[in-house]
């Protein structure tokens, strides 16, 4: 009687570990959340809408090109300027954004930082 009982309890205990590190391996699980209340800006071309974001290409006081990714779009500002379509391409912005950090453990357990660029408004040049 006891050997079944320590039997149902190890398969219990088991089955749970398997379960939660599956739920893990799914999802991303939040430790911390923040948002930034700076307001940025940049000014830079509209290269386009992929399925990670929305890219603009800035010069930095040195000449160098690099591209910045937003991943979200306030509704206002989707309202305003269509950039899902090809129309505003090569067209020059001021962006004005926030970005949120999310502190997360990833399928190793291992903490990683996420960082979310929004726009909050766009001017064109």
């Amino acid at each position: 009687m006891k050997t079944k009982h320590i039997l149902v309890l190890v398969v219990l205990g088991l089955s749970f570990m398997g379960l939660t590190s599956f739920a893990n391996y799914k999802h991303h699980i939040i430790l911390n959340k923040a948002r930034i209340n700076e307001v940025n800006t940049v000014q830079g071309e509209y290269d386009g809408h992929e399925t990670y974001g929305y890219n603009f290409i800035v010069v930095n006081s040195d000449g160098d090109e690099r591209t910045v990714t937003f991943q979200n779009v306030d509704e206002k500002v989707s309202k305003a300027f269509d950039l899902d379509s090809q129309a505003l391409v090569g067209k020059s912005f001021k962006v004005t954004y926030t970005i949120d950090y999310e502190t997360v453990l990833d399928e190793n357990n291992d903490e990683e930082e996420i960082e979310t660029k929004t726009i909050t408004a766009l001017k064109a040049l």
